[in-house]
């Protein structure tokens, strides 16, 4: 891992289905649990995860899951995914890099 580049985002789903679009935005559907994992190495600081919204708080951390890096996974949930949960989601690593994806919740 370089700590000159922006971190990866992995995405995780429960309860329903995600897909991307064509343009690279993460549709989501209502009810879904989503985990946008921030790909860090702990050693190196702790990234942060900024909101385009403040529609609101989203539990955030390094991941506690069985059979998942606790030193590299760094966790923002969404959980039950709402239309007011779309937004930009970005992951801004100590190095000051940042990743962002957009997610769109589809309409109930």
């Amino acid at each position: 891992m370089c700590v000159e580049k922006p971190p990866t985002i992995l995405f995780r789903h429960q309860l329903g289905p995600i897909a991307q679009s064509n343009d690279g935005k993460l549709i989501v559907y209502p009810g879904t649990i989503l985990h946008l994992e921030c790909l860090w190495k702990r050693k190196f600081g702790k990234p942060e995860w900024e909101v385009s919204h403040g529609h609101r708080d989203y539990p955030e951390g390094w991941t506690t899951d069985e059979n998942r890096d606790t030193n590299l996974e760094y966790r923002l949930s969404i959980y039950h995914a709402q239309k007011n949960d779309s937004g930009v989601f970005a992951c801004r690593a100590p190095n000051r890099h940042k990743h962002s994806v957009e997610v769109v919740v589809k309409g109930e």
